[in-house]
């Protein structure tokens, strides 16, 4: 009596191996589709922020260029009335330096500050200002949410 016993792996195993590598393929393509749509928001909003901060930069720079004409250009209280004929221009005069400022919106929680600090030595042929400032400043305060304090995440027994 030659009695031989056969083990195999039945269809209803091969089955339940089946359906849970599919679940965790569609789990793991569920997560990477979410990734992927974060990701492509994150850029787009960074692109903007990115096209919005040239932008009030190439601004920045006609601006400077009409400075930069007008004091090549100009002397005296002539030259004070001709800069403040451009738009966005601060005049600040101190003791021993001019400064001239203006600022550019980036949007509107941001804006691009320019100082530059003029020579009393006007010549047709050089810059007669220097740079001291080219930085973006919020204009706006930060706001946080103070909905979920950390009082309310402590479980109590």
């Amino acid at each position: 009596m030659n009695k031989s016993i056969k083990m195999s792996v039945g269809v209803g195993a091969s089955s339940l191996i089946m359906i849970f590598v599919v679940l965790a393929a569609v789990t793991l393509a569920t997560l990477a589709l979410g990734t992927a749509h974060a990701d492509y928001k994150l850029a787009k909003k960074s692109a903007e922020g990115v096209t919005r901060f040239y932008e009030a930069d190439n601004r920045a720079e006609e601006i400077l260029a009409l400075i930069d004409d007008t004091l090549r250009n100009n002397e005296g209280s002539v030259l004070r009335e001709k800069l403040m004929a451009i738009p966005e221009i601060k005049l600040a005069d101190k003791i021993e330096n001019r400064h001239i400022s203006y600022q550019v919106a980036i949007n509107d929680k941001q804006v691009l500050n320019v100082v530059l600090e003029t020579s009393h030595l006007a010549q047709k042929d050089k810059s007669n200002y220097k740079i001291v400032g080219w930085y973006v400043e919020n204009n706006s305060e930060w706001a946080y949410d103070e909905g979920l304090r950390f009082e309310d995440i402590i479980i109590e027994e």
